[in-house]
């Protein structure tokens, strides 16, 4: 087998093993995992270091398990170290999918590269990847999903309608939009933020390539919460404490979207069946 699918065989007896609840909603959040426990159950941390082959990119990650509006949910804070691998930084995506998550929530601060004043948060609608994402090199022998992925079933149209819904009805500034997938960890010049406006995207994110690339090659579709935390040229304090102001409508969003995606992952598991 390939080593992507023989360290997610390996791993998932592991779960297994120790009796690790299957998830039905994966969590990736880039903006913390802190505010959680407040509205979960039955909450358990593990640390996936305990994981044979688990990449060096997640060994020092705790993974959370719980339940939520019913649903069963794995959580992570999306912040790994250097993976050698080139399906490494993805790794719990396949993971968690294997295990029978039918959505996934991926959150991460971002910038606006237009005028988006008086919104607070971007779903995405669409992304480009410009960050060069290398998850799906080499992997063509991989049994965990097709050669060429559809990207277009990556972002859940009606988890993303309902939940800008939910933002109108608690008074959130949300709107919809492209999300350009950039590198880190410096911010945008200028240039590139006009480049990116120009190529269509409403906002820019560092790092998600390769976990949007991952969701399409193993089927898990979901949604990208953005909070726009500030323009490029913001100073970093600006850009912390602009998170520290939207975290608590962030906590709101995570909450209300649990439910819309455990809709999405039963839809999920009865097309498989």
């Amino acid at each position: 087998p390939h080593a992507l699918d023989h360290s997610i065989r390996e791993a998932s007896q592991a779960l297994e093993s120790m009796n690790i609840q299957a998830p039905e909603i994966l969590l990736l959040l880039g903006t913390g995992t802190d505010g959680l426990s407040a509205s979960c159950e039955e909450l358990a941390t593990y640390k996936l270091g305990d994981l044979p082959s688990c990449p060096a990119a997640w060994r020092e990650s705790e993974l959370l398990t719980g339940r939520a509006s019913g649903a069963r949910l794995w959580a992570l804070c999306d912040a790994p170290l250097e993976e050698a691998t080139s399906w490494g930084r993805a790794w719990p995506i396949w993971l968690a999918r294997s295990q029978g998550a039918g959505a996934c929530l991926i959150t991460a601060g971002a910038c606006p590269t237009g005028d988006l004043d008086g919104t607070d948060f971007l779903l995405a609608s669409d992304h480009m990847v410009m960050d060069g994402s290398k998850a799906l090199h080499g992997i063509a022998t991989s049994t965990l999903g097709p050669l060429f992925p559809d990207q277009g079933r990556v972002h859940d149209e009606a988890s993303r309608g309902a939940l800008m819904e939910a933002a109108a009805s608690s008074g959130i500034p949300c709107t919809t939009g492209v999300l350009a997938c950039t590198p880190g960890p410096s911010l945008e010049t200028p240039a590139e933020r006009e480049y990116y406006s120009r190529a269509g995207a409403q906002a820019t994110a560092q790092g998600l390539g390769p976990l949007l690339h991952a969701m399409a090659h193993s089927g898990l579709p979901g949604v990208c919460l953005l909070p726009l935390i500030g323009t490029s040229h913001a100073s970093v304090e600006v850009l912390i404490q602009r998170s520290e102001d939207l975290a608590p409508a962030l906590a709101e969003l995570i909450e209300r979207a649990v439910p819309l995606l455990a809709s999405t992952a039963q839809r999920e598991q009865e097309e498989e069946l």
